[in-house]
This record gives structure tokens, C-alpha cells and sequence, in this order.
């Protein structure tokens, strides 16, 4: 077993590793890794590769940041991406192969000298016992994954409304129809302005809440990023001439990402995105996606746990396996390290 750090020249193949499961989703994928290389301008790419007789077999992605008390290590930074381990199917040995990497990973956490060490598994994959037993975690977080499995329509008789709607709870399906009552106009679009529009009301609804919205650079790196249509779409329900409501995916093997929902508060009551969802969710599975991942609901979001149940969602829960190498880190305020290691994750709060 071979363990090396990811290179121009192995990009393909360990692109190739992470498409070839249903499981393995966007956020350890080589564009998303181009995404946060836009946004964590300071911090470097440790990709780690695991070959078995010279073949890939596994791969840990993270990023490393210097910061005012010393270095952190993610896999993976920015709001909680999902990283861990990633497999290859079918083989034989995959526990010394995710043994291995974990190894490599510790010791490059004392390599860099880290203060803190923090890998967020997938939920999809989540390998609790295994990160449990050998990640060497002295904290741990953890987030409900909420995900709808998409209905396969094999079909062409088998209409996908009536699927998908046979998913959703009795409210749901009440606030659906009330939308498509209403005069709204959904569609889907690159233009800037709807991007913009996206970036203004996210803000406003983030802002409302007291909650902490996504800059702009981000949205502009995501637009020179990923690929529109392919690996992005902002939808958007426009009424008498006015986008009252948006919502960006993301889409990346077999998954659909929400990524950012945003709404004009003076038409929460007309249920915009209840059609926006709706419809994103129909195109979804014409085009043969699997999964719906709603992302991680903290375990006191008992609002948005169940807004996101009531469209069909299972519970995945995944963990954040944190090692804090410098103690001092837990006397630091929370405003503190959120200051000086923007976008990374030391320890839970």
C-alpha cells in the first residue's frame, strides 16, 4: 500500500474513484475541490491517495490552513462539506485501505504541527464505527443528513408527479397544490441578475434570522466554477414580473444538492417554494437522479427537520470527528476562531 498525495497527474483517476459509487457525492469531488480552492484562498489541498499495487483503492481529500493559532486540517471546510473516505468498489481489503489513510492522515496532521484535526463523514457512507474506532477523535459533532430518495420512473406510463407526491406528508402536498393555483411562473436560468437576485434575498432571509449568509465571492466562484445545466441550476418562481423566490442546486453523480434556498418574505404565505421544490425535484428524476440530500439540520432545528421530513426524507446522521491537538483552542471564544479560521471547522461550539 502506497500512500501519496493527489497530483495533476493522478486528478483523472482519483476523479474516476469518486464517480464510480452512487454514494459518493459532490463534495470530495475534483470541481468542488476547484470551488474551494477559489474561496480558501490561503489554504492548500491535501488529497490524499491510497494505491494497492498500483491501483487507486481510496482517498482522503482535506485542506490545511494556517491561522492565528496554528494550523487546521478539514476534511472537508465550508460550512460542514461532507469529506471522509472515499472507496473504491468491490475490493477485498477496502478496512487496511481505510486504515491506511487515516494513518497518513494523522501523521500529516503532525507534519503540519496541526492545533486541530476535523473529518466530516458522508452521509451516505457514514462508517461510524470504523471513524469511531480508528480516527483518533477526542470531540465529536454530529447533523441529522436528511435525504429523499427520488422515485425511479422505469415507467413511461408511471407519472412522476403522482411519485413523488405518494413521497411527500398530507401538508406538503396541500402546499404544492396551492402553489401551482397561484399565477407563478417557474424556470430556471445563468443570467447574472438571477444570480444576484439568489445572492440579495439569501442574504436578507440569513439576516433576518441572525444567521451568517454566504458571501458574494462565493456565488461568483461558484458561476466560473461548475458548469451550468451539468453541475448547477438556480431555479426561480417569478410573479407579476417579480422573482419572489430562488433556490440553487447542485447536481454530481446520482445527487441532487440544495444548496441555497432563498424566498421575498412578503410571499412566504403563497408558498413559492413549495412549487420551486416541486418542480426541481420532477426534473430531478427525469433526468435519473437518486437522491435528494437536503444537507445536514442541526439536532435543535426542529423547524427546518421537519419542513424537510415532510418532503419525504430519511435520517442519515453523519458525525464531524474532531482531534484537538492544543487545549488552549477550548478557552478561544467562538467569535474568535470563527474570525481567524473562516470557513474551517476546529471543535464544536
Amino acid at each position: 500500500m502506497d500512500i501519496e498525495l493527489m497530483t495533476p497527474r493522478t486528478e483523472v483517476i482519483y476523479e474516476e474513484l469518486n464517480r464510480s459509487k452512487d454514494t459518493h457525492i459532490l463534495y470530495t469531488s475534483l470541481v468542488y475541490r476547484d470551488f474551494l480552492k477559489k474561496i480558501l484562498l490561503r489554504a492548500e489541498e491535501q488529497y490524499l491517495l491510497a494505491f494497492d499495487r498500483g491501483s487507486l483503492a481510496g482517498a482522503l481529500p482535506a485542506f490545511s490552513f494556517e491561522g492565528k493559532y496554528g494550523t487546521v486540517i478539514n476534511s472537508l471546510p465550508f460550512y460542514g462539506s461532507n469529506g471522509g473516505i472515499v472507496t473504491a468498489p468491490g475490493i477485498e481489503n477496502a478496512s487496511t485501505v481505510k486504515k491506511e489513510l487515516i494513518e497518513a492522515f494523522n501523521e500529516l496532521a503532525v507534519e503540519k504541527k496541526a492545533v486541530a484535526t476535523t473529518i466530516i463523514s458522508n452521509p451516505l457512507e457514514p462508517e461510524q464505527e470504523f471513524y469511531e474506532t480508528y480516527s483518533g477523535y477526542t470531540l465529536m459533532d454530529e447533523r441529522i443528513g436528511q435525504i429523499t430518495y427520488l422515485p425511479s420512473i422505469t415507467d413511461t406510463s408511471q407519472d412522476i408527479g403522482d411519485a413523488l407526491m405518494g413521497l411527500f406528508h398530507s401538508k406538503t402536498r396541500n402546499m404544492v397544490r396551492k402553489s401551482q393555483k397561484s399565477e407563478f411562473v417557474v424556470a430556471h436560468s445563468e443570467d447574472e441578475s438571477v444570480l444576484k437576485t439568489l445572492y440579495t434575498l439569501h442574504t436578507e432571509n440569513l439576516q433576518s434570522i441572525g444567521g451568517r449568509s454566504k458571501p458574494w465571492p462565493v456565488f461568483s466562484a461558484m458561476r466560473d466554477t461548475f458548469r451550468y445545466n451539468d453541475e448547477y441550476r438556480i431555479y426561480f418562481v417569478e410573479y407579476d414580473g417579480q422573482i419572489i423566490a430562488t433556490l440553487l442546486l447542485f447536481y454530481y453523480n446520482k445527487t441532487v444538492e440544495y444548496f441555497t434556498p432563498a424566498i421575498h418574505v412578503d410571499f412566504r404565505s403563497k408558498q413559492p417554494m413549495s412549487l420551486l421544490i416541486f418542480e426541481a425535484m420532477y426534473d430531478a428524476c427525469k433526468a435519473g437522479f437518486k437522491y435528494w440530500n437536503w444537507g445536514g439540520t442541526w439536532l435543535t432545528q426542529e423547524g427546518v427537520y421537519h419542513f424537510k421530513k415532510h418532503w419525504g426524507s430519511l435520517d442519515h446522521v453523519y458525525k464531524y470527528y474532531c482531534k484537538v491537538n492544543d487545549n488552549t483552542l477550548k478557552k478561544r471564544s467562538q467569535q474568535d476562531l470563527l474570525e481567524n479560521y473562516d470557513f474551517f471547522y476546529l471543535l464544536p461550539f
